[in-house]
């Protein structure tokens, strides 16, 4: 699958905003609103933030600046989504 799957090879920007983020690839862009995230996870490699309990926007870490990964963790805790792997009631 990941083989079929063109937009998964395609270079990423990501622009955290005040917000929530907007993630961009040649083909399709998105702007995702904190409040609008089901829920977010994290381990030791990823960072993923939910758009719905299937759709994940997952960041691998080693990509990632530090800062980033702090603003977009404070941003989700401030939407409500209080605790990583916990959904947004």
């Amino acid at each position: 699958i990941w083989r079929e799957y063109a937009l998964i090879k395609e270079e990423v920007t990501l622009i955290l905003t005040d917000d929530g983020f907007h993630y961009g690839q040649p083909s399709a862009h998105v702007d995702v609103k904190w409040a609008n995230v089901v829920k977010w996870d994290e381990n030791e490699a990823i960072f993923a933030v939910y758009a719905t309990r299937q759709l994940a926007y997952i960041f691998p870490k080693a990509a990632c600046d530090v800062v980033l990964l702090v603003v977009a963790r404070d941003g989700l805790l401030g939407s409500g989504l209080v605790q990583k792997g916990k959904p947004r009631k």
